[in-house]
This record gives structure tokens, C-alpha cells and sequence, in this order.
């Protein structure tokens, strides 16, 4: 671990939690919040911790200062359900998968996103096309609590029985929110970021869990109860009539190795993951390496100019789906593997290979132990790669374990709707001890404390000036350079 890198988080995080204190006690609320923000964001980007006492309590403070105490009069319409997604993606991500399910239980939908998604989710406008879903916009661009007063205003005139929280780990605005409809409403909170910190440990009645390893951490490192948590895993939506726009590259009489995600997801200090990729195609003179996703690495750079016309790289591409049936294997990303990425290789029925780091890479697909596609060694993946290029029949027989690794369509809609019923499903995830000590080195090891200062020196942090000058100062210095 590296310790020096830890004394300067711990440093920050208490400069940090004094400020907020003095803004609490001298009623700047909006300084609060925007500290908070940052301060959540400094312990998600270090992941040393899954749950933080003293910014729950802080949280808890500036609840009581901000509420609106209208939400008091809120009578709850019956069969009407408001969805806060903060990513506000279109296809990516689960929003896709719980608002169809929804539809299919018959709510009327508020469905609540970032302003800056507007007419860029044509897949989820196609879907509430011709429902009773309402689309309501809420301004990231603001200051905090004008943008909480946005949501709140927005749940006042839909008065919904049952909200879901399902956004960013530090989103203080609507964490702020869900707090304040305690003993109102039914509140759900969708724990996406399972195996990383959050606030918000107050901020719903049930936390809805995919897999095992985030209803353990929940139960022994959150302090959340048991009776609180729903056990649900969640498929990949796939538009499965976007057209294939095939690959820039000739794939005759060649085998394709597919990869693809953040890019944070592939590093480490040892190259692993780039190690693999070279003595894969070092192996296998008939391999081509393809890899989806934005940005670049140096690893990812070096590779692509020594094997220039074997491998290559794409941004995110729209017609993943159609992608994955036309490539021989997926690999996954290592230390951190992707969970959607591993469940669209398994619709398109083709092998999510992982090289596992921890016991972070578990529970992606039901019965996973029983798929065969988790290794120990980078030695024991590439030798059965070799015999899954090779081996036709090997390579069938392997991707036919995959079958009901995935929960259906019909099977979530009808699990999601007991969950709001009862608070509960018919799934009961192991609750076991995981160990998380080489992730969190990981993400220690590539924390850059200058790099996270620069993400949070934004206009809408200007209150906190006095704290990050040096950030906002360098910023505009670079902005007249260039």
C-alpha cells in the first residue's frame, strides 16, 4: 500500500471535513454542499473506504437545513413512480432496463435526467414513445441546492408513491432529496457501484443489489441491515435491430479478440492486462485484437503501432450487440473487469474470458463458478485460448455453459415488481467475506491528488475557490496557452 499516497488523501479529507463543519455551523449551506461533493468524489477516486460516518452525518445536517417542508403534504398518486437517473446515458448503463420493466408493471413514469441528456437518448425516448411517462430535466450545471430545489420542485407537482435513486456516487443534490422523503415515500436505491465508495446510506429504504459481492459489502462494510437489501440482477438492453456497421479492417480467414470499456480499467503497475494482449497475438498469428472505447493509453498505443494491422482500436460503438456476434472472444478488462461488457458477450452468446484480480470479478452472471471463464494465471488463459482458436467443437462446448447465465426480460419484470410490493425477490445472494485488498491498491496506486483537484475546480465548485485556487488558477492559465 502505498502509505505516502494515503497520508496525503487523509490529509485532504480532514482539511476537507473541517470546512464543511465551519459551513454547516455558519448556515453557508451551498459551500457545504459543493465541499461534500468534492469530498465524496476525493474517497470514491481513492476507494479506500465503502461508507464514510462523518459525511453521513454532515449529509444528515444539511438535510434538515435545506429541506422543503411541503414534501410533507406529499399524498403519493397511486401506480406512480419517479426514476432519478444522473448518468443520463441512453443505452448504456441499467436506466433502459428498469424503465421497461416499469412500463411493463403499468406505472406512470417521471422520469428525471441530467438537462445536458436532452435529444441524446433516442432509444429511451423511442421507448417512452406513447406512454405515460413524463420527461422532466434537472441543470448539473448549477449550484447545488438550486439544482435540489429543481428536484425538489419537480416531485412536488408529480407527487410519485415510489422514487429511485440511480446516479453518481457524490450526487449531493438528489442524495439530498431521497433524505428529505423519508417516511413519504417508498424510496429505492439502485447500487450500481457496488464495489466502490458512496454516500447516501440514509438516502433510501431498500438498496437493490445485482450479485453477492455488493450485498456483502452493503452488510459488513456499509453497516447496512439485511432487511434493507434486495437481491436483483439486471441483463444488458439490447437493441438487437441496429444495423451491424462491420469492422474497418478484412477479418478473412482471421479470429477476433474483443475488448472494450474504460480504459482506467486495463492499468496497473505490473502492464498485465498489455502483457496478455502481446503474447495473445504473439501466439495466435491469425488473431486480430480489437478494442472499443474513448481515450488512450500508452500501453494501448504501443501495442496498436507494433501490431499495425492486427490490432486496432474503435470509440463505443452504437451497435455493440451486432459487434459481439461477429468476433470469435471477448477478454475481459483486468484488474477491473466490465460487468455489461461481460453480460453483452454472454447474450451474443460468446465467451467473457476473465483474468481474475480479486473477488471483485465475481457474481457478473448467475452461477458464474459453473461458466468456466474466470482464470488464475494469465499462463492458464492463454493456453486455453490457443485451444478455443484452434478447436471448433472445444470452443462450442465452452460457449454452450453460458446458457441461463443471464436473467430474462420477463423474469426481471416480474422480480422487480415483488421488490416494490414486498421489498424482496425470489434471489438469495451468499453473503460471504470477499477480499478487496489488491483493489484497493489498485486504485491507491493510480489516484493522482493533482488530477482529481483539476476534475473538481469546475464553475460550480467557484465557492470553494479559497480551497482549490491552484487548480482554477492553473486551469485558466492553460485555457490562454492554448
Amino acid at each position: 500500500m502505498n502509505t505516502d499516497k494515503q497520508k496525503t488523501i487523509n490529509a485532504e479529507y480532514d482539511r476537507y471535513c473541517g470546512e464543511i463543519e465551519r459551513a454547516i455551523q455558519t448556515g453557508r449551506t451551498e459551500r457545504a454542499a459543493a465541499m461534500l461533493s468534492v469530498c465524496g468524489e476525493l474517497l470514491y477516486e481513492s476507494n479506500q473506504s465503502y461508507t464514510d460516518d462523518r459525511l453521513e452525518s454532515y449529509m444528515e445536517a444539511l438535510s434538515e437545513l435545506t429541506n422543503d417542508d411541503r414534501f410533507s403534504g406529499i399524498k403519493g398518486k397511486e401506480k406512480t413512480v419517479l426514476f432519478y437517473d444522473g448518468f443520463g446515458t441512453d443505452t448504456r448503463g441499467l436506466a433502459l432496463v428498469y424503465l421497461k420493466a416499469l412500463i411493463g408493471l403499468g406505472y406512470k413514469i417521471i422520469y428525471v435526467s441530467p438537462l445536458h441528456s436532452r435529444d441524446k437518448q433516442p432509444v429511451i425516448d423511442s421507448l417512452l414513445a406513447g406512454t405515460e411517462t413524463v420527461k422532466e430535466y434537472v441543470d448539473f450545471r448549477h449550484q447545488y441546492l438550486k439544482q435540489q430545489e429543481g428536484l425538489q420542485q419537480i416531485i412536488l407537482n408529480h407527487e410519485p408513491s415510489i422514487v429511485f435513486y440511480y446516479s453518481l456516487p457524490n450526487d449531493i443534490a438528489g442524495l439530498l432529496c431521497f433524505m428529505q422523503l423519508k417516511g413519504i415515500v417508498k424510496r429505492y436505491f439502485i447500487n450500481l457501484t457496488d464495489h466502490a465508495f458512496w454516500i447516501g446510506r440514509d438516502a433510501a429504504d431498500h438498496y437493490i443489489e445485482f450479485r453477492g459481492y455488493g450485498k456483502s459489502v452493503s452488510i459488513q462494510h456499509r453497516k447496512l441491515g439485511k432487511e434493507k437489501l434486495i437481491d436483483l440482477p439486471f441483463y444488458p438492453y439490447i437493441h438487437k435491430d441496429t444495423e451491424f456497421k462491420g469492422f474497418d479492417f478484412n477479418t478473412e480467414g482471421k479470429k477476433i479478440l474483443f475488448s472494450g470499456g474504460a480504459l482506467y480499467k486495463t492499468i496497473d503497475e505490473k502492464g498485465t492486462y498489455y502483457k496478455l494482449i502481446t503474447r495473445l497475438l504473439d501466439e495466435n498469428k491469425d488473431l486480430i485484437f480489437l478494442y472499443a472505447g474513448y481515450g488512450m493509453t500508452d500501453e494501448l498505443d504501443k501495442v496498436l503501432k507494433n501490431y499495425e494491422g492486427r490490432a486496432y482500436k474503435v470509440d463505443e460503438r452504437k451497435d455493440l450487440y451486432q459487434l459481439m456476434k461477429n468476433i470469435t472472444l471477448y477478454l475481459n478488462t483486468y484488474p477491473i473487469i466490465g460487468g455489461l461488457m461481460t453480460q453483452y458477450a454472454v447474450a451474443a452468446g460468446k465467451l467473457p474470458l476473465i483474468l481474475k484480480f480479486d473477488d471483485e470479478c465475481e457474481g457478473i452472471l448467475i452461477g458464474q463458478g459453473e461458466r468456466k471463464i474466470e482464470y488464475s494465471s494469465a499462463d492458464a488463459l492463454a493456453e486455453d485460448v490457443q485451444k478455443l482458436l484452434s478447436d471448433d467443437d472445444y470452443l462450442r462446448k465452452r460457449e454452450k455453459l453460458l446458457e441461463n447465465s443471464l436473467i430474462t426480460e420477463r423474469e426481471f419484470e416480474n422480480q422487480l415488481g415483488k421488490a416494490i410490493k414486498n421489498g424482496y425477490t425470489d434471489f438469495d445472494f451468499e453473503v460471504k467475506e470477499y477480499d478487496d485488498l489488491r483493489l484497493r491498491e489498485t486504485y491507491i496506486d493510480r489516484f493522482d491528488m493533482d488530477e482529481y483537484r483539476n476534475n473538481a475546480a469546475i464553475k460550480r465548485n467557484a465557492c470553494l475557490f479559497d480551497i482549490l485556487s491552484g487548480s482554477y488558477i492553473k486551469k485558466a492559465l492553460g485555457r490562454m496557452v492554448n
